[in-house]
């Protein structure tokens, strides 16, 4: 299926994602009219690339440059907005190392006076050990500030408290948004040593409780009956269920990460951090006949080397629609695993280093009250 056909709706992103494209905008705080924006710039941007014959994921700068032209010809307020745009998509979409929409633009965001000094900015984050993800996440929430700071005629060096209320309000009321811009913010003012600067007017709100997004263990057998057997749509499921694998991973998985006996997997999560982690036998009996070298679900020759992102989100609803469960999103099969073991185990030490969390609070956050659990409690009410 071609990336046009699946436009909308977009697929789901990693963390307890949205369904569509412009549900990850709306939880981002975009407004309403910037979100339809930002939706028409993305279907026109995927048109262009399937005229191309090329993948909006694995584009490079100099056809990401081609295609620009033809969306947005060279009005810098088009232009801005495709950006921006595909800043969020490829952010939702978890592309790993996009073109940055900057270096494409007609006219640079300027930080500090140039975008020479933008990038030592981005050089100084590499120096103090931040993940290349997080120096990008960074680098777009200070240059988007610089942006709003300009436009009411200051600069982002000196802004005033009242300014940065303002660039806070533009870019969103969300947790994350607000967590980003104000870490971006600090690491930016000590680059400039600026020791007085009003990161507290960047007011970040309380962090949403996670909600449990487990299947119930009834429907998760029929998801795991459905998925065996069925290569490379159940495969991809059961790697979510028994590896509690996110769809970045399932994508990216490689037969090398499995050990000589595949009693053991080597997983590369979030932020790089690396964990190898137990084998169940259903996935080494559905997995080991075909064992080979390279990509366990290789993508598109001349395209890239292994499916993308999108493909397992597809495959997760083709599965879960045939075990007649409906709409069932990839990170549910991640919250379904974690969750199972949370209620047999009641090891949050394990079920942690299991999951590659780095906080012990992000685990217990996937415990559950089953409706069993609720029969029992009615069932105890026996006066």
């Amino acid at each position: 299926m071609s990336d046009l056909a699946r436009v909308f709706p977009f697929p789901g992103v990693d963390t307890d994602p949205p369904v569509t494209f412009e549900e990850y905008l709306a939880s981002a705080g975009l407004a309403p009219a910037t979100i339809v924006n930002y939706s028409y710039f993305v279907r026109r941007a995927l048109e262009e690339c399937e005229q191309m014959g090329v993948d909006l994921h694995t584009v490079d700068s100099e056809m990401l440059l081609t295609m620009a032209h033809r969306v947005a010809e060279v009005e810098t307020s088009r232009r801005k907005a495709l950006g921006a745009a595909l800043s969020h998509w490829f952010r939702y979409e978890e592309v790993d190392d996009p073109p940055h929409w900057v270096e494409w633009s007609p006219t640079s965001v300027k930080v500090a006076g140039s975008w020479e000094r933008s990038a030592n900015y981005e050089d100084y984050l590499v120096s103090v050990g931040l993940a290349p993800g997080t120096i990008r996440n960074y680098a777009w929430h200070v240059n988007r500030a610089a942006e709003l700071c300009q436009e009411m005629g200051g600069d982002l060096c000196t802004a005033s408290p009242q300014m940065l209320v303002t660039v806070a309000d533009e870019i969103g009321p969300s947790h994350s948004m607000r967590a980003q811009l104000r870490s971006g913010l600090k690491y930016y003012y000590r680059w400039q040593n600026r020791n007085d600067a009003p990161l507290s007017a960047v007011r970040v709100p309380p962090q949403p409780q996670l909600v449990c997004q487990a299947l119930e263990p009834d429907e998760a057998r029929a998801l795991i009956e459905t998925a065996r057997g069925w290569w490379p749509q159940g495969a991809a499921v059961l790697l979510g269920m028994y590896l509690a694998s996110r769809r970045e991973e399932i994508a990216k998985a490689e037969w090398s990460r499995f050990d000589d006996n595949m009693e053991w997997y080597r997983v590369t999560g979030k932020r790089d951090k690396t964990a190898t982690i137990p084998v169940h036998p259903v996935v080494v009996e559905e997995f080991a006949p075909l064992r080979t070298t390279g990509f366990i679900f290789p993508g598109r020759t001349g395209v890239r080397d292994h499916v993308s992102p999108a493909t397992v989100w597809k495959w997760t609803k083709e599965v879960a629609r045939a075990a007649g469960l409906g709409d069932v999103r990839t990170h549910q099969l991640r919250h379904t695993s974690l969750t199972t073991a949370l209620d047999n185990t009641e090891n949050l030490r394990s079920v942690m280093e299991f999951a590659r969390h780095s906080r012990p609070q992000t685990t217990a956050g996937y415990t559950r009250t089953t409706k069993e659990q609720l029969w029992a409690v009615m069932e105890a009410l026996d006066y």
